[in-house]
């Protein structure tokens, strides 16, 4: 093209939007996806038609949408005893409910950084319970968690206790 162009898109579903910035634009533009949180997991064919005088180019790009993992942990109690047994539950959703079948890691520091890492699957509930067991390091501990499911983002958690 010779002189300024207009960029547009077509095919935006499910409360997609987009922005060009410029538009119109003489040498190159940059394209901002909205993608709401309520759309849909999903690949999604965007076009994108850029005009300048009577001349019209298309192409297109896919986008390819995932829900995130948004993920909690929780522990039986805040502190514990020495050679006693934490109970820690990873719970995974996603903005539209439970998310089943999540692939979770969580791994368990001391105050002196000596780590203990477990791994487990969530039930229907979106949850996984690890039990952990307490050594005589007495402190804080440090809980991270991560979680990965098909169709999703991963999504991390951090949480810690006391060990008296």
């Amino acid at each position: 093209f010779s002189s300024t162009v207009a960029l547009s898109t077509t095919g935006l579903t499910n409360g997609i939007s987009s922005a060009f910035s410029p538009n119109p634009a003489t040498t190159s533009s940059i394209l901002t996806l909205n993608v709401p949180s309520s759309t849909p997991p999903g690949n999604y064919n965007i076009g994108i038609s850029a005009t300048s005088g009577s001349i019209t180019k298309t192409s297109s790009i896919a986008l390819d949408v995932k829900q995130p993992n948004i993920v909690s942990i929780t522990t039986d109690k805040t502190s514990y005893a020495k050679n006693s047994f934490a109970y820690i539950t990873v719970n995974v959703r996603d903005n539209i409910g439970k998310v089943s079948g999540a692939q979770v890691s969580v791994t368990v520091k001391d105050k002196n950084n000596v780590s203990t890492t477990g791994t487990g699957t969530t039930n229907s509930n979106g949850d996984v319970v690890f039990k952990y067991k307490i050594g005589t390091t007495a402190g804080t501990y440090t809980i991270n968690a991560s979680a990965t499911a098909t169709g999703h983002n991963t999504g991390t958690a951090s949480k810690t206790f006391t060990v008296n």
